[in-house]
């Protein structure tokens, strides 16, 4: 990835989308909820609120893949937002929106405190750089982690339906743990390490500094935690492989807790159970 040289604003500003700013969050958070009633009536809260979190993680990993694709030479951390950005963004906060209040009304799977503060805080990244333009190459790289999310929820529903000991099951697993590896551990990395915290990627960000730490800090809490569940994926996953393990990823056993344990793991650790 490469940004463009522009010249770096005195102060931070408050920078609008090139439409109405909401306005796509409104339509989006609709399609949500919509969604999410509509499973609801159908299948438990959980599985429910999974089939949402699977959309939106395609419906985001879209946007980014498509903006990095077709626009990369327009994209850069300084202002104004490259409107399919933008739109990104506005989709993520209302998806986090929803998910808090689905956390605080249904309940967090385990630690609601730090499950909201975690939630919280990538609503508030998502916001600021919304509002004033900054950190939008940034961000639609680390949006790109949305694409594990899929292949999480698809393992999940293969144990739950009776299909853990299939080869689709296993070759979803693989591809979690490929995805998750690539795309939380290693990209947040380079964002961190290859553009924010360079000479340039701190300059592109102006006087916004307390802006840039802020960001700094919500990618650095992140990628921190993506590491900590790669590791216990990874062991989940080396465990399941070998046929001396009862819960195999190629032969788990059905009706058990802890066969379920490697679609647990996720950047969004505030997901309810069944």
């Amino acid at each position: 990835f490469s940004t463009p040289s522009r010249p770096v604003g005195a102060a931070p500003r408050r920078t609008m989308a090139p439409f109405k700013v909401g306005v796509v969050g409104a339509i989006y958070s609709w399609a949500i909820l919509a969604t999410f009633g509509y499973a609801r009536h159908r299948f438990s809260t959980a599985s429910a609120n999974r089939l949402v979190s699977a959309c939106n993680a395609v419906v985001i990993t879209g946007l980014a893949v498509a903006a990095l694709a077709v626009h990369a030479s327009d994209l850069t951390d300084r202002p104004p937002l490259h409107p399919m950005i933008a739109v990104s963004i506005e989709c993520m906060c209302a998806y986090l929106s929803y998910d808090i209040v689905l956390g605080l009304v249904a309940g967090f799977e385990s630690a609601p405190g730090p499950m909201l503060a975690h939630h919280a805080m990538g609503l508030a990244a998502e916001a600021l750089v919304l509002v004033y333009g900054f950190g939008g190459f940034s961000l639609v790289v680390v949006h790109l982690a949305e694409g594990s999310t899929p292949f999480l929820h698809l393992s999940w529903a293969l144990l739950k339906f009776g299909y853990g000991g299939t080869r689709l099951f296993f070759a979803t697993g693989v591809a979690l743990v490929l995805t998750f590896g690539i795309l939380r551990v290693i990209l947040p990395a380079w964002v961190l390490f290859g553009n924010l915290l360079t000479e340039s990627g701190t300059a592109a960000w102006g006087a916004a500094s307390a802006l840039h730490e802020f960001f700094v800090l919500v990618v650095v809490i992140f990628w921190f935690l993506n590491c900590f569940w790669f590791v216990k994926l990874l062991r989940v996953a080396m465990g399941k492989a070998s046929p001396h393990h009862e819960h195999g990823l190629s032969r788990p056993s059905s009706g058990s807790s802890s066969a379920g344990s490697l679609s647990g793991v996720s950047l969004e650790p505030g997901r309810r159970a069944d």
